[in-house]
Order: structure tokens, then sequence, then C-alpha cells
């Protein structure tokens, strides 16, 4: 009856159709203007039919509908509030026109039914869902909320608490919780769902099941009281609130105001309020970062295809060194079922690397994630060891030692000896140079740099460091090894401090500058919290420890000569002169401590009031929350830029979800080149001259300057 390029409609008997979303040469389906223009012929087809007694909606993939096509959202989103508000009520009439078809509807859900799959399925008059299925509304995670309808049949459909925690909690649910909520109609195992569907429709048929009142349901206001409305509004404003004003996404408390104002009205209001609520949120600096982080992920994912196969992924790894990072890696390598050779020379260290992969076992079975048996089998596969022994069978090495040039130099030296001839050689370094270590190896061509974030298991980003020499197909197999693991590789041209580290090298020197001009530390973390980041820079050094802090920052700096000139008598280094090391310390700019409850606390060191009279001669200056933000941020930006044009990474993509990832950079931002191009070149200029005398990390470039003229941007 009808054929398109992701939508079939097809006949099952004399009275029954069957609606088909089956996007061609896609793995997928999406709710794309292709989808959405077929659906609209596809409406005035059916509405054209007689003698058609229901229609059963399913889909012709492994899913049911992943939700629109995310894509589109940077063209749609870009248009004027009224284009925007028009365009979406175009769309809800497609949604409405096939909701008010004159026979009964059954959606028939397989896999997952996301956004706007799950309001296409609850456009429908009924809803069966495989028991293996999921459904949910995504979209605040996407700085949006659904706005196809889904607000409006959600909070008519469903207790209005639950809907407004399925609404703006963002999580997908189950088969079984959409059931008990009322959502769906019945739950049943895969091969039962297309029988299911089409037993309902026949009842529907025979009056047995009133499908008409099911339908009426959804287009008056929702039923609740004035004090169920309140209460489900006090429940869900302190979350909405600090979403806004600690995550700076303020969708959820839009929607939370919208929901609140639709809910007396029938569909036609509800839906005209649920439309014009949507431009705040669309055309929101943070929706515009979120959508991008999407497509970015997106991007990093297809540069990375195809590195992953069964001839590149190693099948016996080697780590030397069972440190915290060195522990880290060998669990994760074994988790995701690549066996490990742990090397260390002392046996106290390797106990302490296997107890620590026991621990996070144990943590992933107590949380119900894997069995006790996998745990073991897990575990059996780490081979601790003191010797060199096996080796001969490891098709990639990672040495993991101390970070020291000699340390790591003598040990990957031994270590190429041993290998055999296609065994990739890696180094876990944060700070050293794989160009320079490589210079002890006779094959520099099979070495590579694997900078892993601490800690290992819970840390999604690896930076994959090309050094000077290293070939392709190294590269290729590292990247893979990082992929088999789960995480996420982006592979970064050899410099110091890679790129990461690099940039947040100069962000953490603003506040060692900043402090030294009399700003209260305290103060400074205070204002990048309510920033977004997830800790201020104070508590950052404490976690990584003020003697690596230290060390890693002068190595990183001194690569960059006058750029990152040396802070003569700063206040790391006097921290350390009086063993303030940090939380490993127990004391550092806050002192740390375990409550009587077994949680760890931390408050200001006082301690540091004497540190602070010595390191500021001149006495406490205040700063305003947006200085300290420009002073911290505004090199970090700019260092971001460098890295660009020096082509340390091959893409914004990579970079923004690199500091993502592996500095916790505020999501609402979507990264730094991402928050260049909401601000403007032009503006990030005119920032840092503002703060010229601040030494030479606020200086843009020539480049940076031509490319503010240009109004040029890293997206397009």
């Amino acid at each position: 009856m009808f054929q398109g390029e992701a939508i079939q409609l097809v006949r099952i008997d004399e009275h029954l159709l069957e609606l088909k979303f089956d996007r061609q040469k896609s793995a997928v389906n999406v709710l794309d203007s292709v989808a959405m223009n077929e659906w609209r012929e596809v409406n005035a087809l059916l509405k054209a039919q007689t003698g058609v007694r229901g229609l059963l909606v399913t889909s012709g993939k492994d899913v049911f509908i992943v939700g629109a096509d995310i894509h589109e959202f940077t063209g749609i989103f870009s248009l004027s509030d009224e284009a925007l508000i028009k365009k979406t009520l175009e769309s809800n009439a497609i949604l409405n026109d096939f909701e008010d078809l004159p026979f009964p509807t059954v959606a028939a859900i397989n896999g997952y039914a996301l956004g706007g799959g799950f309001e296409v399925a609850l456009s429908a008059d009924a809803r069966v869902i495989s028991e293996a299925a999921r459904v949910g509304f995504p979209e605040i995670g996407l700085g949006i909320y659904p706005a196809y309808g889904g607000t409006v049949r959600l909070t008519r459909l469903v207790p209005l608490a639950k809907a407004m925690e399925w609404i703006l909690g963002a999580q997908m649910h189950t088969a079984q919780e959409a059931l008990e909520i009322g959502a769906v109609h019945a739950a049943v195992g895969p091969d039962q769902l297309r029988a299911n569907g089409l037993d309902l429709l026949r009842r529907m048929n025979t009056g047995e099941v009133d499908w008409r009142a099911m339908r009426e349901r959804k287009l008056q206001p929702a039923v609740a009281t004035p004090a169920e409305m309140e209460s489900a509004v006090a429940q869900f404003t302190p979350m909405a609130r600090d979403a806004a004003e600690r995550q700076h996404l303020p969708a959820a408390q839009v929607a939370l105001g919208m929901i609140r104002s639709a809910c007396g009205y029938a569909r036609a209001q509800a839906q005209a309020i649920e439309t014009a609520f949507f431009p705040e949120v669309a055309k929101s600096p943070a929706a515009n970062a979120l959508i991008q982080i999407y497509l970015n992920d997106q991007a990093v994912k297809k540069i990375n295809k195809g590195a992953l196969t069964a001839q590149l992924a190693p099948k016996q790894v080697a780590v030397i060194g069972a440190g915290i990072m060195g522990g880290g890696i060998a669990y994760s390598s074994a988790f995701r079922g690549v066996p490990v050779r742990l090397k260390d020379l002392a046996q106290k260290a390797l106990d302490i690397g296997v107890a620590e992969a026991k621990r996070q076992l144990a943590r992933q079975v107590k949380s119900g994630r894997i069995t006790l048996e996998r745990s073991e089998a897990v575990i059996s596969s780490i081979q601790p060891q003191l010797d060199f022994a096996g080796f001969e069978t490891v098709d990639l090495a990672v040495e993991a030692v101390v970070e020291d040039m000699g340390v790591k130099s003598r040990v990957l030296a031994e270590l190429e000896q041993l290998l055999p001839a296609h065994a990739v050689m890696a180094t876990n370094t944060s700070s050293l140079r794989v160009s320079d270590l490589a210079k002890c190896l006779q094959q520099p061509q099979r070495f590579v740099g694997l900078h892993f974030f601490n800690p290992v298991p819970a840390m999604p980003l690896v930076e994959v460091i090309r050094g000077a020499q290293t070939g392709e197909e190294t590269v290729a197999r590292a990247r893979a090894f990082v992929q088999k693991m789960g995480k996420t590789p982006v592979v970064v041209q050899d410099c110091p401090g890679f790129l990461v580290n690099r940039v947040v090298t100069p962000y953490l020197r603003a506040f060692i500058r900043m402090v030294s001009l009399g700003a209260d530390p305290y103060a400074i973390d205070k204002a990048m919290l309510a920033y977004g980041w997830p800790m201020g820079p104070a508590h950052l050094e404490d976690v990584v420890g003020l003697d690596t802090g230290t060390r890693v920052l002068d190595v990183i700096a001194a690569g960059y000569g006058d750029r990152m000139p040396v802070i003569e008598r700063n206040v790391l280094e006097i921290m350390v002169e009086r063993g303030l090391l940090g939380q490993k310390a127990g004391e550092g700019f806050y002192v740390y401590s375990t409550n009587s409850e077994g949680k760890s606390t931390r408050q200001p060191n006082p301690t540091m009031a004497a540190v602070l009279q010595e390191i500021q001669p001149m006495g406490a200056r205040y700063f305003s929350a947006e200085e300290i933000v420009d002073c911290l941020m505004i090199p970090l930006l700019l260092e971001s830029v460098h890295c660009m044009q020096e082509k340390i990474v091959s893409s914004p993509a990579e970079l923004d979800t690199a500091l993502l990832f592996g500095l916790g950079y505020p999501r609402y931002l979507g990264g730094a080149l991402k928050q260049i191009d909401q601000m403007g070149m032009g503006e990030l200029i005119r920032r840092s001259e503002r703060y010229a005398d601040m030494g030479p990390e606020y200086q843009p470039t020539a480049a940076m300057r031509e490319m503010a003229l240009q109004d040029g941007r890293f997206y397009g």
C-alpha cells in the first residue's frame, strides 16, 4: 500500500493493517524529516481507507525508534522562535492525525523506544512491549524536553509524579517499569510481541477493550487534583533548580513549569503550551553545547571505527608496574576479556594490584552487574609475576613504572629484547615525551604512548600518543586495545603534556598566580565549582598530590619556554616543603578525615593561613567570581586553540571530547572549542587583553586574531 524510505504500510488481512518503521540502509529507525514526511502521507492514505478495523505499529529493526535525528537539531533550532514553534506544531499535527484515526491502533515496542520514538508509541491507543525493550525520554540530557506531545500524553496516562520523574529524570526504563506505571498495557516475551499486539487489536474490535476511552483519556486535561499537582511540583522543584543553578542546565526547570501550566488543558491547548515553551530551551546555549557533545561523540566513534578488529586487538597483554595505574590498567583489560601478565619487582606491589582488582570486582558483583563466576574468571586471567616469564606470547605491553625518564628507559630497553617482534610497546606517562623515551629503543616504530587517567577503571579517556617515529600500525593496534577496554581513544601528537594535561596546565598556573596576587584559594574553588567544574583547582591539586602536581606542571611548562615561564617561589612549592602533600597525606589545601559514618570529609586547612601569609607579601586581595573565572579559563581556552592550530589532534570533536572525558569539562559549555564558538573568538581576545599583565599565557597569536577578523569557527 505504501513503500517509502522509512515507512511501509501493508495489509495483515482484510481488516487489519501494519505500519512498519523500517529505515532503508540503516541499522536503526530515527524520526527524521524523511520519516515524518512519509508518515504524513501515510496518515492521508489511512484516512481514505474503508473497512479498516485496526492498525499495528511495528519496527523492521532490532529497535523500535531510537528518537529524532539529532543531526537535524542544529538547523531546526537555529530558526526564529516563531518558525520553530510553527515547525514543532506541524510535527505535532502528524502525531495527532495518527492518534485521531477512525479505528484502533496498537504499538508493538521492540528494542529501544526513546524520545520521539516513545512519543510515537504514546500516540497509539495502546502499547504492548517486549520484555527486552527499553523506553524513556532522554531529552533533558540534551538540554531540551519532549515536544511532540510527549509531556502531554504521558501526564494523562500515568500518575503525575511518575510522569514528571520520567520526563525530568531523562532515564531509560524497563518494560516492567513501564507496565507498573501504566505507560504500556502488556509486557511479553519478544517472540510473543506481534501476536499479542494483534490479539489486543482484535479485542478492541469486539468491544472487549474500550479503545475509544483509552484515546479520550489522552485528549482531556490530566487527571490530577490541585493538591496532587502541588505535591508533584514540590517533589521535583529542588532537582530542577539544582540542574539550573549548579549544572547551568535550564531544561528541567522550564519543563516543570511548562507541565504545570499545561496539565489543566485538553490536548490542543496543552500542546500549544508545550510548544510555546520549547524555544526557550531549544535555543539555549546549554542545548547547543549538549547537542554538540552528542555529535562529537558520534564523530569520534566514526574516526575510531575500524580500529577494533580481530587482527588488531591484542589477545595477551602485559603490564609492567603494579602500582595504582598499572593495577587499574590490568583490571580494565582483564575485565574486558584480554588476559594480563602483571609484572613488578616487589611481591607487595603485586599483592596490592591484585587486591585492587578484587575490590573492583566485588563492587560489580554486589551491584548485580556481574556474577561471582564472572568475577573469578576475571581474576584468574590476571597473572601476577616477579619475572618476565611468558612475555614471548604478549601482543601488547604497557610500561607503567615510576614517572622518571631514566627508570622508564631502562625498563623499556629490557622489555624490547623480551617481546616478540610483532608486539606493541606502550608507555603510560602523563608528562614525559614519547619521542624522548623512544631513543632507548632499536625499533621505535612499534612504540607508542598510552596516557590513562586516574582512576583507570572509571575514566573513559585514553590518549594514544604518536611519537615522531611511531608507526601507523602501532597507533591502530594501540587504539584497538583501548577500544577493547571499552574506553575512548583520542590520537594525540607528541608534545609536552600531550593534550589534556597541556590544556589544563595554564589553568592551574593561573590559579597559582592568583594566589600569589592575594586571592583566597577557597574562594577560587567555590567560584569554579559554581561555574560547573567537578572540583576547584585547590581541591584538584590535593587529589593529584602537591608533589606530583608541582613536578608535572614544571615539566610541561618547561616545554613551552617563554610562553609558560617559571613561577618563582609559588604556593605549591611552599606547601610541599611543609609536607602539605594533599589528600594522600591527610592535608593540603584541605584537611581530610573520616567521620563516624565512615564517610570521607574535607575542611579548609587552618595551617594554610601561614602559607598564604608567606606567599602574599601584599596581603589578601578580593577577586570577584567573574574575575576568577576569566583568569583561569582564558589561558585554558587559548591553549586549546594553540593545540588545534598546531594539529595536536585532528579535529575539534576529538579535542572537546578529550576535555570532557579527561577533565570533567563543564558539559553545558560543550568543550573549550565549542565554548569559544559560542562566545566568539573576538570576545575571547577582548577578554584576554583585560588580563594581559597576568603573563604571556593570556596573549593571543596572530592566527587567532586573524580568525577573529574572519569570524571563524571551529564547528560549522
